[in-house]
């Protein structure tokens, strides 16, 4: 299941999925997604709920990223409020020249509020176990969790991640140096004026 929302303002917005046992392939160019993907451009002045559960998945990307588990993307967010859970388990992703994604991804460009302790909040909670992902070329491999954001600024951000059992294998024949997160990966490029909490368990 895939979903593009371009811009979501002075809205509640809410997308919950469930995806068990589908199949995807793609010989060509472009993504193959078995499980869950989300991507909203820009959100403003909105509440946001996005909930997955993926299982038992597989997805194959012979030129493109391939998604088993689940994948969620936010461009922009400005003075809203979001909550995304993730639960995804026993999913095998395998791609050739992008990402392959069992567990689960989370990307986020400028998280912004418009005064300092509030006005932007992100809280995440992410259950990955049992999933593998393989990619070859220049791709990263997710069967844990992995969470980056790019800039945040006057927000409160909390983030929960447990991650059991899983394997990542990345084989990068190009000069990019590419992530294999089986465990938890949380990056942080440019924060301030930010209460951050991350509480981590991985086995």
């Amino acid at each position: 299941q895939t979903q593009v929302a371009q811009s979501i303002t002075n809205s509640y917005f809410t997308a919950e999925s469930t995806s068990f046992d589908n199949i995807a392939k793609n010989k060509a160019n472009g993504d193959a997604v078995a499980g869950d993907e989300n991507a909203i451009n820009s959100a403003q002045d909105s509440a946001i709920y996005l909930n997955a559960t993926a299982s038992d998945n597989y997805a194959r990307a012979d030129n493109g990223d391939a998604v088993a588990g689940s994948k969620n993307g936010l461009t922009t967010v400005e003075d809203s409020s979001i909550f995304i859970e993730s639960q995804t388990s026993d999913n095998f992703a395998k791609a050739s020249g992008g990402n392959a994604v069992a567990g689960s991804e989370i990307n986020f460009g400028s998280i912004v509020g418009s005064f300092p302790g509030g006005g932007a909040s992100v809280e995440i909670e992410q259950v990955v176990e049992n999933n593998k992902a393989v990619s070859k070329g220049n791709g990263s491999s997710v069967a844990g969790t992995t969470t980056n954001i790019v800039s945040a600024t006057n927000a409160d951000i909390d983030i929960s991640s447990q991650a059991f059992n899983n394997i990542a294998k990345t084989r990068n024949y190009g000069s990019i140096a590419e992530d294999a997160v089986s465990g938890i990966a949380v990056t942080l490029a440019d924060i301030s004026d930010t209460t951050l909490t991350i509480d981590a368990n991985a086995t």
